[in-house]
């Protein structure tokens, strides 16, 4: 395949692959929804060797316990089930937390859904109830799927408040800025800089849209892989403008964007198969984070290549062509 030559012919057109793409991914970036490690709620996992649709897992569990978020995944001999806490058990836990404020009302509330003989056993009451509703879930996992075993259910609390959000955000812009400084020093023009934000921007909202399709939630370990994506997404860049910007003078800028593809290709290429062996790992072990992890990797991986080397290749082309001819 002459990369080059594909370069010189069609580099206009190539722009309008990515830009097509990121507004279609736009209309799944409202499907997003936040995990559990925002809302709290249940992990569940159990086996089985029946082929019992994930649909209709989760919409019993919904109709059942009135909880708005279920999502199930098959994996190796079972499933893994991530619902919120149904809105009754939600509550207790809520006004447990209250009362622990000082809150008293919360009490009387709280005896009226969880009786409460002595306040020294309110805890060991919330316990025994949280129990219950939990059994009633392993009852109704069992009637729908009827060979299931082993089941465990875990607790998952809400981690992520509004104060890890100022931090990732402040973190985040720092980061940003003294990236930026860096690629500005190294590079000494604004274009490269221009390019490597148009490729962040779009790198993450391709992430985040295909994570609402594939109905992946935004949790903690899929926060900390969009951002090492988004870091990595500059690396390519960076090699991408290197070629084409710092060495155009070398040779004709369709060889240089040749040299640059068959460089960071390799590269991106490299990372998708490992990231492939990660998700046959996760699934085979039953780890969903494994799986979303890996999952959110690919998808930055095939965004990255497309917005690389279909935009931001074709744009230094261009800006390099300009350059050339003012020279």
């Amino acid at each position: 395949m002459n990369v080059a030559e594909i370069y010189r012919k069609h580099y206009k057109k190539m722009v309008l692959v990515p830009l097509i793409l990121f507004a279609v991914l736009l209309f799944f970036l409202p499907k997003l929804r936040l995990g559990i490690d925002f809302t709290g709620g249940l992990s569940i996992s159990f086996s089985s060797q029946m082929n019992v649709p994930p649909e209709e897992i989760a919409n019993a569990l919904k109709e059942r316990f009135g909880v708005a978020e279920v999502s199930v995944l098959p994996v190796t001999g079972g499933y893994i089930v991530e619902m919120s806490y149904p809105p009754e058990l939600e509550r207790v836990y809520y006004l447990l937390e209250e009362w622990k404020r000082g809150n008293e009302a919360a009490l009387a509330e709280l005896n009226q859904i969880v009786p409460i003989d002595d306040v020294n056993n309110v805890d060991a009451a919330v316990t025994a109830y949280a129990d219950r509703v939990k059994e009633e879930i392993i009852r109704e996992i069992k009637r729908i799927v009827p060979d299931a075993s082993n089941v465990v259910i875990n607790d998952i609390v809400p981690t992520l408040g509004p104060e890890f959000w100022s931090l990732v955000v402040n973190i985040s812009i720092w980061a940003v800025a003294l990236l930026l400084l860096v690629i500005l020093f190294y590079f000494r023009h604004p274009i490269p800089i221009v390019i490597m934000v148009v490729s962040a921007i779009f790198d993450g909202i391709a992430m985040l849209s295909l994570m609402g399709l594939s109905n992946i939630p935004l949790t903690l370990s899929t926060i900390a892989i969009l951002l090492m994506m988004v870091g990595y997404s500059i690396d390519t860049d960076v090699i991408a403008s290197t070629y084409l910007f710092k060495r155009i003078k070398e040779s004709n800028p369709y060889k240089q964007a040749e040299r640059a593809f068959l460089t960071g290709v390799t590269m991106s290429l490299t990372t998708l198969i490992a990231m492939i062996v990660i998700y046959a790992v996760g699934f085979l072990t039953r780890n969903i984070t494994v799986i979303r992890i890996a999952n959110v990797m690919i998808y930055g991986v095939m965004a990255d290549l497309i917005i690389t080397w279909m935009f931001n290749a074709p744009l230094l082309i261009w800006v390099g062509e300009r350059r050339a001819s003012s020279a």
